[in-house]
């Protein structure tokens, strides 16, 4: 089957592409990770989304999703291995299949690199990697913001203004200290 358009990413960048391609009567793929591997999924709580403050991370992915579904998009548990355009058409491929369809739309959201020793198993219970959704979260308290982003001072300031003590640690930093 050739679908109207084929989305690479299961976070709410992509479900809400899926939604609004249903809603203008396209035919809708959706590839993505498992749910649980999405950083948001791992949220403990989420307080910038409109009309449902205090919501989890997981809560709010499982409506994204479930909305996205109900609108008729099509959606697969697949890490996606290849993208190849071919005259008007784009090609995806995964594991042992192949996808067709006449748009493509990468929503497969940031690149983090190495984690920190402990970064993963804190995931939503102190780590976090959204200043401008979680910010709030940390107002009062004391933050660590590191890495090498090009936007890190920008974080670091933003979560300064809204009342967070914050100390910024460079990922060049980090990196000359032992474990």
């Amino acid at each position: 089957m050739c679908y109207d358009i084929l989305i690479v990413g299961g976070g709410p960048a992509g479900l809400s592409a899926a939604i609004n391609g249903r809603v203008r009567g396209k035919t809708v793929l959706l590839l993505s990770s498992p749910m649980e591997d999405s950083p948001l999924w791992k949220a403990e709580r989420v307080e910038n989304y409109l009309g449902l403050p205090g919501v989890t991370g997981a809560e709010l992915l499982t409506a994204f999703r479930r909305h996205a579904e109900a609108s008729g998009a099509e959606l697969r548990e697949l890490r996606v291995l290849s993208a190849m355009p071919v005259g008007d058409r784009w090609y995806l491929s995964g594991e042992d299949q192949v996808f067709e369809g006449r748009a493509l739309i990468l929503a497969a959201g940031a690149v983090r690199g190495k984690p920190l020793p402990g970064e993963e198993r804190l995931l939503g219970r102190g780590v976090s990697y959204c200043a401008t959704c979680d910010g709030m979260l940390y107002r009062g308290k004391t933050a660590v913001v590191t890495g090498n982003a090009a936007d890190l001072r920008e974080e670091a300031n933003f979560l300064q203004g809204i009342g967070v003590r914050v100390t910024v640690i460079t990922r060049q930093e980090l990196d000359g200290l032992d474990p």
